[in-house]
């Protein structure tokens, strides 16, 4: 098993003929890239069937809820973070998905969706501008939005125990997520990442103002401070009043309110949740800058390399491999206490 579990940890960080050779090297151990490709993909189903065991554990298990859903203003319960996120992967042309195919979803591609969970006890300052997480649980599949909210509950129960917990989801405001939020933890403080609306904001401000002026700078600087004092609706009234101003380009009029009503739109739908200043007096994160590095360390690293195209199967394979190896928890020593007792 040492030598599975060094060409499963190699093979978990880099393509398989890479890994072949750094094998060789540090071993001296000749193998070939089939030989990696064979053992990693054994471990990834093992690692499948034992996080397919857990979900079902957690199928039945329940958890006192925190309260009501205006109770989190009141409730003084430890945090409990869930980041999640999604991205493409690229894959061979039998696997690639039958629906039609837009910017956002490319049909070369399907969507990887992953979640970092983590108490915020553990999250620590490092400096005055950045935090960083002492202990975080991934869990991540490539499979539908059901699948993928099995896996979020067994992963915050495996973090969380017996202790009970206020949720806390933090992310990009996609209707997967509210609803996946609706469904597991209706009593969580739900946040849109404020980068995330920012983004919004500044790509308005590059069409009022154009591509890094000086008064494109202060547009956005003025509605980002009415976003951290939860002025949403001064933000909605900036936007109206950008919609029919002049643009920096004469052809970019129509972009402009288009812009403007689709962002406006999206706050709107979502300000329930972008109460900022809130969050920041009950200290809680408002970016999800956590679960977007992780999900690019989960995800893009390993599957989104130049010129790699998987198959469903390989994909969902070492995505959850990587789940486990990439999580502070034990659930990577599990899978080789399991692998050991299978041979």
């Amino acid at each position: 098993m040492g030598v599975d579990r060094a060409i499963t940890t190699v093979a978990c960080e880099m393509p398989f003929l890479p890994a072949k050779r750094v094998i060789e090297e540090l071993t001296g151990i000749d193998v070939s890239d089939q030989t990696v490709r064979d053992v990693a993909e054994a471990a990834g189903r093992e690692a499948m069937a034992m996080l397919d065991a857990d979900v079902e554990a957690a199928k039945t298990a329940k958890l006192e809820p925190a309260g009501g859903v205006l109770d989190w203003r009141k409730v003084k319960l430890p945090f409990l973070y869930v980041g999640p996120d999604g991205s493409m992967v690229p894959m061979r042309p039998a696997d690639r998905p039958e629906q039609k195919a837009t910017d956002e979803r490319p049909g070369t591609h399907r969507e990887a969706k992953a979640a970092v969970i983590f108490w915020g006890g553990d999250l620590v300052n490092v400096s005055e501008k950045r935090r960083e997480i002492l202990k975080k649980t991934y869990v991540a599949t490539m499979g539908g939005v059901d699948d993928f909210r099995d896996k979020v509950w067994a992963g915050a129960l495996a973090v969380a125990g017996n202790k009970r917990f206020q949720p806390v989801v933090l992310g990009d405001g996609a209707d997967w997520i509210t609803n996946l939020t609706d469904e597991l933890f209706p009593d969580a403080i739900r946040i849109v990442d404020f980068y995330h609306v920012m983004e919004r904001v500044h790509e308005v401000a590059r069409l009022l103002h154009g591509p890094s002026s000086v008064p494109g700078k202060a547009w956005a600087k003025e509605q980002k401070a009415r976003l951290e004092a939860s002025k949403i609706d001064e933000v909605l009234a900036a936007l109206d009043l950008a919609s029919t101003a002049e643009p920096h380009q004469k052809g970019d009029r129509q972009a402009l309110r288009e812009k403007c009503d689709e962002h406006k739109g999206y706050i709107e739908k979502r300000r329930a949740f972008m109460d900022y200043a809130k969050y920041r007096e009950l200290g809680l994160m408002i970016g999800s800058g956590s679960a977007e590095s992780g999900h690019k360390r989960l995800v893009g690293q390993r599957l989104k390399g130049a010129g790699m195209h998987w198959s469903l199967e390989g994909a969902n394979e070492m995505i959850h491999l990587r789940a486990l190896r990439l999580s502070d928890g034990p659930g990577w020593e599990r899978l080789w206490e399991r692998l050991a007792k299978a041979v």
